[in-house]
């Protein structure tokens, strides 16, 4: 046994999973004595996480609603992606007026980002926001790019998904309470007094295994420590170009503008669709028109930049 002095122990932010505390508690497990004695309240608070998880799932497993969720937000996805391939497709045709209302289509679908791999209320979110858009100021491209087929398609598919969505809630109201937050509470304390005993400068009979486990435990600490403090950035304190005069066409314009924010180590350009999304108004007749930067990612909030859309320009 080699003497080790776990000045290095960390505490662990809010959200931490399960997982982790279960390893950290089978290798506090093996080391000296006053550990194993603080450990003891840690297996206690875990094998109550475990029990409310186990109630949990066997409550999702019965519910008819977990399937016909699945088999639903399945067909929902299938229909975004063969409306993303037909649409890629015909980016590519050779009838100029064709490849650029697909092309136009392409930009607002991929400023959604992989809405597919969202959470189901997201998703939802997001697929009722494109609609908007194909049966909104995008509805003259969706005819002129020949993919008038899939809005009926996504909007039943979508309209599916979120009944069954609705059900779901209403059937959570019977689902036994979670009892979670104060079992967190709980793991979180007795964790805090093994960080405090191990660090209270007495040298413990450690393990070389232990002292590796402490070794790789302290880095992974860290990220979580850095992913679950992470503030977002309001996007409002970022500086969007001006944007241009725009011709007046009888369509939509949607401009891009270039988003800039400045920070310590320089100047950044965010990027659509993974920093930002946008939203717009009074974006087709002759006038002042409005486009809104939504944060998204690493940022949060809003802001609006005006444009003037104007005869020959």
């Amino acid at each position: 046994m080699t003497k080790f002095h776990a000045l290095l122990f960390r505490f662990l932010p809010n959200g931490s999973h399960y997982s982790f505390f279960e390893r950290a508690t089978s290798e506090l497990a093996k080391a000296g004595d006053d550990v194993k004695d603080a450990v003891e309240p840690l297996d206690t608070e875990l094998n109550k996480w475990f029990a409310l998880e186990t109630a949990n799932m066997a409550w999702y497993r019965k519910s008819a609603l977990t399937a016909a969720i699945a088999d639903a937000d399945h067909r929902l996805d299938n229909a975004l992606v063969g409306l993303l391939a037909q649409v890629n497709a015909a980016r590519h045709n050779v009838q100029t007026d064709i490849a650029a209302a697909a092309e136009r289509l392409y930009i607002m679908l991929q400023s959604y980002g992989r809405v597919a791999a969202k959470p189901y209320l997201e998703e939802l979110g997001d697929v009722k926001a494109i609609l908007a858009h194909l049966n909104g100021d995008r509805a003259t491209d969706v005819q002129t790019a020949g993919i008038a087929g899939w809005v009926p398609e996504i909007t039943a598919a979508r309209t599916e998904f979120a009944d069954l969505m609705k059900e779901r809630e209403a059937e959570s109201l019977e689902k036994p309470k979670s009892g979670f937050p104060e079992t967190r509470r709980g793991i979180e304390n007795v964790w805090h007094q093994i960080v405090n005993k191990v660090n209270a400068g007495v040298e413990f009979d450690f393990s070389p295994d232990f002292e590796r486990f402490i070794n790789t435990l302290n880095p992974e600490i860290d990220y979580l420590n850095n992913e679950y403090h992470r503030v977002k950035i309001d996007i409002a304190t970022a500086e969007p170009a001006s944007i241009k005069a725009q011709p007046y066409t009888g369509r939509a314009c949607t401009p891009v503008p270039d988003v800039l924010l400045v920070t310590p180590k320089g100047t950044v350009r965010l990027e659509l669709g993974k920093d930002f999304n946008l939203t717009y108004k009074n974006n087709v007749e002759v006038g002042n028109a409005e486009c809104t930067i939504h944060g998204k990612g690493a940022y949060r909030g809003h802001k609006t930049v005006t444009f003037i859309i104007a005869r020959g320009v």
